[in-house]
């Protein structure tokens, strides 16, 4: 399972159960059989199944506070660079406004 993300890994878990619960409402008389004691029974995988739903559910919606908020930074990083900009600027004037003013001074 390398690479996958965790809404993945949690499908294919949540995948395991929906066949299990599958193959047991199809087949009931297999959950008496010894080999299966271990397994879970119909509700224990619909429990799960439920569990892995809401699971999934918060993690989509925490990947798009994320997306949200990764898309405020990359605004927020644009108005810095152009702030950053203008201090630059800002800066190169005042030198040149106060070395002209120096000038003046001195050739009076």
């Amino acid at each position: 399972m390398d690479g996958l993300t965790a809404i993945e890994i949690i499908e294919s878990s949540k995948k395991t159960h929906e066949n299990w619960l599958d193959y047991f409402v199809k087949n009931p008389q297999a959950l008496a059989w010894k080999e299966h004691e271990n397994v879970g029974d119909i509700e224990h995988h619909r429990k799960c199944i439920k569990d892995y739903e809401q699971v999934i559910k918060e993690f989509k919606q925490l990947e798009a506070q994320l997306n949200e908020l990764t898309d405020q930074l990359k605004d927020v990083t644009a108005v810095a660079g152009i702030l950053q900009e203008a201090n630059v600027q800002l800066k190169a004037e005042v030198y040149s406004r106060t070395a002209n003013k120096q000038k003046k001074e001195i050739n009076k």
